[in-house]
């Protein structure tokens, strides 16, 4: 598999990633770089995600816009049959083409077409998507499964009994502080309470109304990292696909069949984050096949040097890389709790999908020889699914229509590794350009060796104070680059330059985002 984003090794990069002076790291030049020179190619994102409503319309290979080609939707899409083999590769004609893998039918078997909800401009990129992004069908399998319980949830219904007591859920004395703010949003952090004894926690998950007694103060001022521990912890137990039958059997019987959810119903931005994780953990699957068949020259493992359909040769962007950029969860959660009540519900989408998926028959034919019941290991502990929606916010890129910039539509949004180190500045010195699928980065003038290279987040045409604002909510951080000082100067305001306060709990965890 191979959308996985590679660095030609031939051609060095020309600048260096150092820890900045004011948090996190940043990319600097080692030698002068000149005006309109290519800084990076990254050409393919580690994930993706084309958003639910521009499916139909934006190839999942290239990101094509059907619009910007003279046509409302693409007409070739995935599909698979129920006899599906290991990679199935539909011709639009029925018949057999370069690159069709597809067997034959054969008399008295079942011809049911499943969709796994992707789109394309072409057979060809099709073809790309199933050889390279499918890891033997088990992407579509899991997009399949997804789609699937997408149509039962706009199906169902929450009751109003349960509506009326999550719209009036009051914190209770006793939970910890941050599921005081989560309540609200997630209405399982009711049920997670600590003793009195130690630190340890108790969730109540078989009632919706008991509780443990009141915490001791002291249990209050536990670190956010620690407080976040407990509730990813408590949200395995919650999305536990025994735990969770039992409780929709006892919210049925307390509200009636048909209104058994506690949770209000997923949005299409929680599946289509649901989608952007399955496509990182199919990557990371991909990743393990990799390394257990690389070759080896004299005794060393050549993981990356396989040659792929991505431009360069160098070692491929594994989830190691991943891991490595600005992990910005404890900011989320100091200011936007809803995110992580949000990136909670979709690991409860995406275990869910997994334990659906293991009990299908695509997955029992297909799945057999391919080790697809190693995805189980990613999401019985929340550790990975965890890791990349922490990494989600600020260090992805939208994914853009060419349109020009004031009537541009992002379509969806992309993993670019490499391209996330290159932090913000009001007067940025590169810009990002997308070509189909790849996400490259020119000089926009000449630059010195050790001046840091910047991209912008934000429309740096706004004035100042709006800029500011927008970074601040959005990112969590006070710009105090030379552009800024200097017009808030002339505003009579100096600029502030310290850390976000974190003014009720530890605020070690704490650090500036690095996009």
């Amino acid at each position: 598999m191979t959308g996985n984003t590679q660095i030609n090794k031939e051609i060095p990069l020309p600048y260096t990633i150092y820890a900045t002076s004011y948090g996190g790291r940043g990319a600097y030049a080692q030698s002068f770089i000149k005006a309109g020179t290519r800084v990076l190619c990254c050409p393919a994102p580690y994930a993706s995600v084309i958003s639910r409503k521009f499916r139909k319309e934006v190839c999942a290979w290239c990101f094509k816009y059907a619009f910007e080609h003279g046509k409302n939707t693409w007409s070739c899409k995935y599909e698979r049959q129920a006899t599906c083999y290991p990679l199935n590769i539909p011709s639009e004609e029925g018949g057999k083409k370069s690159g069709d893998t597809r067997q034959p039918k054969r008399k008295g078997e079942a011809t049911t077409t499943y969709l796994s909800g992707v789109w394309f401009c072409s057979p060809e990129c099709r073809s790309r998507w199933c050889t390279e992004a499918d890891f033997g069908g088990l992407h579509a399998s899991l997009n399949e499964t997804l789609e699937k319980i997408v149509a039962a949830e706009r199906g169902s219904k929450i009751s109003d009994a349960v509506q009326s007591s999550m719209d009036n859920n009051q914190s209770k004395e006793g939970n910890i502080l941050l599921c005081r703010r989560l309540e609200r949003y997630w209405p399982y952090a009711s049920e997670l309470e600590l003793s009195e004894s130690d630190s340890n926690y108790r969730s109540n998950v078989a009632s919706d109304t008991g509780h443990a007694s009141s915490v001791p103060p002291s249990y209050q001022v536990l670190t956010f990292r620690k407080q976040l521990d407990l509730v990813w912890k408590h949200a395995e137990r919650v999305y536990s696909p025994g735990r969770q039958k039992k409780r929709n059997s006892a919210q049925a019987s307390k509200y009636g069949q048909g209104h058994h959810q506690m949770e209000a119903p997923f949005s299409d931005f929680e599946f289509d984050t649901a989608r952007f994780v399955i496509s990182a953990l199919v990557q990371r699957m991909s990743e393990d096949t990799a390394a257990a068949n690389a070759t080896k020259v004299d005794g060393q493992s050549r993981l990356g040097d396989t040659p792929s359909a991505l431009s360069g040769n160098g070692p491929a962007v594994t989830l190691a890389d991943v891991l490595e950029l600005q992990d910005n969860e404890g900011e989320i959660a100091l200011w936007k709790p809803e995110i992580i009540a949000s990136h909670l519900r979709v690991y409860g989408i995406v275990k869910r999908v997994v334990y659906t998926a293991l009990k299908s028959a695509a997955w029992k034919t297909a799945g057999q020889g391919c080790g697809w019941n190693r995805s189980r290991d990613f999401i019985d502990t929340s550790d990975i699914v965890r890791a990349i929606l922490a990494r989600d916010h600020g260090n992805v890129f939208g994914i853009w229509d060419t349109a020009p910039q004031e009537d541009s539509e992002m379509l969806g949004w992309g993993m670019y590794v490499q391209g996330s180190y290159f932090n913000h500045d009001c007067s940025p010195n590169i810009k990002k350009v997308r070509v189909d699928r790849a996400l490259e980065f020119y000089s926009m003038r000449d630059i010195e060796p050790g001046e840091e290279l910047c991209t912008t987040y934000i429309d740096v045409n706004d004035p100042v104070l709006q800029r500011r604002a927008e970074l601040k909510q959005e990112w969590y951080f006070d710009c105090a680059c030379k552009r800024c000082h200097k017009e808030l100067e002339a505003l009579g305001s100096a600029p502030s330059t310290a850390p976000i306060d974190e003014p009720v709990i530890d605020s070690g965890y704490i650090s500036f985002v690095d996009d």
